[in-house]
């Protein structure tokens, strides 16, 4: 069988160029010269089987390093996070090799889709007798690794939109529920911001349902049969990369509380936002002062000139009136119907403490609480005394049901000091004495 062959060109600093006559082959071609050899055929099903079932980057790198030291003597194997060490650019057709000085080097192989499009093998084998079979099959590895990322990256974009809809807690609804002045004003708004392409700012309090709203402006624009992507952005570390962009295509991509972004992350977004060919539309959220952080120097003016053409305030639910029962009606109907405890409604009193009650934690403080009420409760009716206490009522002068566990107790903790705080998170994780992102997980 004739083989490709390759060439070695030095690109300086001792970083050699291995290009084969015409573009690195395709998986296919690859995969039928594997069928050749039964080892390396072995070699590539043990690689198939090895990144199957893994679900983040740290287990995607270490099943291939596992796999490369077993099967192929190497020392290591990484996916470049940043930019392959070399200063000749990238070129998308070539196995790079830099020798160490040693008996061994690394082996730079185009692993396209993945975080650089590379990925690194180091051998302890002179670089230069590395044999063409094994650079074809390192090629291939790189190919299924990249594979195997985009995947992941997929998966991961649709459990973090599950995941995020689930806590939003309006359920079936397809529209910004409420009478409120403030909720008909948002109902309004919705299918005209859908028909904008423009960059939108949801502002408000965390949990009044930011995220809710960018889904219904999605739902209400021409891009409604693409997807529907989220970059949560108070999970971005410093430094980090700000996320996969890609899997957004040409739907929408909502960056979700981008004022928990880091400064050194901003940047990296803003040139994700200006430099790409980014398709989708933009939407995002905060529950922060931007303005505010510009004046403080903590978010950058070019960013927010970048998603805010459009700002949009949501009123916290306590500014809503009714809208409370509205809402908990709904959520009532859509949590009984996911195989909850069947109840017919509110008795009057649990009405008028559900108008009452200050939920400094809004929509989703309110979902938590029917949640409680309908696995704790075992009347026909949802009664006041399954729902928070407001301050003031009798039974919060002290009183506690028993038995309590230390959790319910903490719960209890918390929603207190989040009363006396009006709902300001930083405020009562001071009071409490623990962090505020701790408050935040909680």
């Amino acid at each position: 069988m004739s083989r490709q062959p390759f060439h070695f060109h030095e690109m300086g600093r001792g970083v050699y160029a291995r290009v084969g006559n015409g573009a690195t082959p395709h998986l296919p071609a690859l995969l039928s010269k594997q069928t050749a050899d039964v080892r390396r055929l072995a070699a590539v099903f043990a690689l198939t089987r090895a990144i199957a079932d893994v679900n983040t980057v740290v287990e995607l790198e270490a099943a291939v390093s596992g796999w490369a030291k077993t099967q192929l003597g190497c020392e290591n194997a990484k996916i470049l996070g940043v930019e392959a060490p070399w200063s000749g650019g990238r070129d998308g057709e070539a196995i790079l090799e830099t020798p160490t000085g040693g008996s061994g080097g690394t082996i730079f192989v185009p692993s396209h889709g993945a975080p650089a499009g590379w990925m690194s093998f180091t051998t302890s084998m002179p670089v230069d007798g590395v044999k063409d079979a094994l650079c074809e099959l390192l090629v291939l590895a790189a190919a299924m690794c990249a594979s195997r990322w985009a995947q992941m990256a997929k998966l991961r974009a649709a459990q973090e939109e599950s995941d995020t809809f689930r806590r939003q807690a309006i359920g079936s609804a397809r529209t910004f529920l409420g009478t409120s002045p403030g909720a008909e004003e948002i109902a309004r708004a919705i299918p005209r911001l859908g028909a904008s392409d423009a960059a939108v700012l949801l502002l408000g309090e965390i949990g009044v349902g930011k995220s809710f709203v960018a889904r219904l402006i999605h739902e209400s624009s021409p891009r409604k049969n693409e997807p529907f992507r989220i970059v949560n952005c108070a999970a971005v570390v410093e430094h980090g990369k700000v996320g996969s962009f890609e899997t957004a295509e040409r739907g929408t991509l909502l960056l979700d509380e981008v004022g928990e972004l880091p400064l050194a992350s901003q940047g990296q977004l803003l040139q994700v936002l200006e430099a790409r060919d980014l398709d989708a539309r933009v939407l995002a959220t905060t529950h922060r002062d931007l303005e505010e952080m510009m004046a403080a120097g903590t978010f950058r003016h070019d960013l927010y000139s970048r998603i805010s053409a459009f700002r949009i305030e949501i009123p916290p639910l306590r500014e809503r009136g009714n809208d409370v029962v509205v809402l908990a009606t709904q959520m009532v109907t859509d949590l009984t119907e996911s195989g909850g405890r069947r109840v017919q409604g509110f008795s009057p009193a649990a009405v008028e403490s559900l108008r009452r009650h200050p939920w400094p934690g809004n929509v989703h403080e309110l979902r938590n609480a029917l949640e409680r009420a309908l696995a704790l409760g075992s009347g026909p009716r949802i009664e006041a005394s399954e729902l928070p206490a407001t301050a003031g009522d009798e039974n919060d002068g002290g009183w506690v049901e028993l038995p309590m566990n230390e959790e319910r107790l903490n719960t209890r903790n918390r929603e207190a000091a989040l009363r006396h705080c009006a709902g300001n998170k930083t405020r009562a994780a001071a009071l409490l004495g623990i962090r505020r992102a701790r408050l935040y997980k909680k």
